[in-house]
């Protein structure tokens, strides 16, 4: 991710799809994990709009 932007729903579909499990599931997963890497300062989440995205904090 380093310098790239991702939405999170984009995020969502590749797990679903590699891992084969529900898209729920995986909402939550991800939810968790970008909630992680914003408190360790290595992810910063923008929102334009009502679409979340994320892009790696140098």
């Amino acid at each position: 991710l380093e310098g790239k932007e991702m939405k999170v729903g984009q995020i969502i579909e590749m797990i679903c799809e590699e891992f084969e499990v529900a898209q729920k599931k995986a909402e939550e997963d991800v939810d968790k994990f970008i909630k992680e890497m914003c408190e360790k300062g290595i992810v910063k989440i923008r929102a334009p709009g009502q679409k979340k995205s994320i892009v790696h904090s140098p």
